[in-house]
């Protein structure tokens, strides 16, 4: 598996195994279940901060930052979003070109769920 992946990416895989939902923690809402490890190949900020949360010593503000910008690569944002905004941007396009109720589930988390 190591020659097949690479040493960085294995050490990696409880990361990508939590970020796509596992025993103790759900998939994310439209989010297919093979992104974050094609995302870990292609995306140097995605790939960043899924190192910051299986690096030792790094404190509770640079996972929380980490995994912010984990999830609005996954939901597809761009540098500089912020969930938040994010989730605003996802809501409006839906509600401007959806004839039908928007569900919340589709929406990117906001940033207090995700903390």
């Amino acid at each position: 598996m190591k020659t097949r992946l690479g040493s960085l990416i294995c050490h990696l895989l409880p990361f990508l195994h939590a970020i796509n939902g596992c025993d103790t923690t759900s998939r994310l809402f439209g989010v297919a279940k093979g992104l974050p490890l094609k995302k870990i190949k292609t995306d140097a900020d995605f790939k960043t901060a899924a190192e910051t949360f299986c690096t030792k010593g790094k404190t509770t503000a640079d996972v929380i930052a980490s995994g912010e910008k984990a999830l609005i690569s996954l939901y597809g944002g761009r540098a500089g979003d912020t969930l938040d905004m994010l989730r605003y941007k996802r809501f409006w396009e839906k509600v401007t070109s959806s004839i039908s109720t928007v569900q919340v589930r589709s929406l990117p988390p906001t940033s207090a769920a995700a903390k």
